[in-house]
């Protein structure tokens, strides 16, 4: 089934669902509409609609401007008369009852048919606000079409009004949208300037965890200035830019126990964190690097400043988030600058397409890896031997 058979489909069943919740439903009102309107309701889910049009009808006939009785007569009459005899009726049902979930389903549903993907976006829009029960679901058939380039593009115009599902829907298609939805949004969002900074990290961030690293590093290196051959590895390894936490660039977790700050020199910039006295495991500076198999040396210029470290700090790098490939460059006692090194060799095969970098406490868990004092990163160098 394709993606847009998927839809209609879901929004036909949502249109059941709501039907027979809104046909079951009581209300408190005993007045003769309310009452009307309840039996045409009842002839409707008995499937009498001649009856259902008839008593509908009636309402009207006291009542003109009743949107629940217009709605109900052109659903009573959706098999009469000719396409866009039905369509009219539903388009007078929707500018008189706004509110109708059936009626929002229906108009959703019809536009997707014929490929009019800004209508069925209104309606879509609507109907996750009418009934937010059925937003989930919404945004599931929204997850699935996102991986056509057309319905894309219609997401990504409507995402200029802001409507309130949109990080919803950019977290749904993230983690169970169809295959090729997520890049196929992103780069219409993109390409209508509907992404900020947080939207790209997380899409960045996705790809980096499935695998997909050479597509990550290029459409982040998309985002910079300058050509992509001349980017450094690590990137921003003498912190003249303050650390973006996105893509390949370096990411500073928050760390109980740990204050980072980037700090100005004579001749540059680095990176001083502050110990609390708290047991900390990794600093929470790291950066994820595309490295190619082969040899390579780790350059890093540190100095401390009172620290208390039972085994000082390192660095460590893996392949993906787990295989270790080397740790050192260790530092515990440098009150002036020093420069450290490590030799380490990115093994060539499949698991290894991308590879973390980070700043660890090497000290066995616990209070052995209590920490005080500062420690200062200047520069942070990766050359390839040959």
């Amino acid at each position: 089934m394709t993606p847009l058979r998927k839809v209609v489909f879901g929004i036909f069943l949502l249109l059941l669902v709501g039907l027979s919740g809104w046909l079951f439903a009581t209300r408190g009102d005993a007045d003769d509409v309310q009452t009307d309107l309840a039996q045409a309701r009842a002839h409707l889910a008995a499937g009498v609609r001649d009856e259902a049009a008839t008593v509908a009808r009636a309402v009207l006939a006291r009542e003109p401007l009743h949107g629940e009785a217009f709605a109900l007569l052109a659903r009573a009459l959706a098999d009469n008369g000719t396409e866009e005899e039905v369509l009219a009726r539903y388009e007078i049902a929707v500018r008189r009852a706004p509110r109708d979930p059936h009626t929002r389903s229906w108009l959703a549903a019809h536009h997707l048919r014929h490929g009019d993907y800004a209508s069925a976006m209104r309606h879509l829009d609507a109907l996750m606000t009418v009934s937010p029960r059925h937003r989930d679901t919404v945004l599931a058939a929204l997850g699935d079409l996102a991986a056509d380039p057309q319905f894309a593009d219609a997401i990504a115009r409507h995402f200029a009004q802001h409507p309130r599902w949109r990080a919803g829907l950019l977290r749904h298609t993230q983690r169970h949208g169809a295959a090729g939805a997520v890049d196929t949004l992103h780069g219409a969002l993109g390409h209508h300037g509907q992404l900020d900074e947080a939207d790209i990290a997380r899409w960045l961030d996705h790809l980096i965890g499935a695998g997909r690293w050479g597509e990550a590093y290029a459409h982040w290196a998309g985002t910079l200035a300058g050509p992509v051959e001349r980017l450094q590895q690590p990137w921003n390894g003498d912190f003249s830019r303050p650390p973006s936490s996105v893509g390949f660039d370096w990411r500073l977790r928050r760390t109980p126990g740990v204050v980072a700050q980037r700090i100005a020199l004579d001749n540059g910039h680095a990176m001083r964190f502050t110990f609390l006295g708290r047991p900390v495991a990794a600093v929470g500076l790291e950066q994820p690097l595309l490295l190619a198999p082969g040899p390579h040396r780790l350059h890093v210029r540190m100095r401390t400043v009172g620290l208390r470290a039972s085994r000082g700090l390192e660095w460590s790098l893996t392949c993906g988030d787990r295989t270790p490939i080397a740790t050192g460059a260790r530092i515990q006692d440098a009150t002036s600058w020093r420069d450290t090194s490590l030799e380490f060799t990115v093994p060539d095969d499949n698991q290894c397409a991308g590879q973390w970098l980070r700043l660890v406490n090497p000290a066995p868990q616990g209070v052995a890896q209590a920490l005080r004092g500062e420690l200062h990163v200047a520069d942070v160098r990766i050359e390839r031997i040959h």
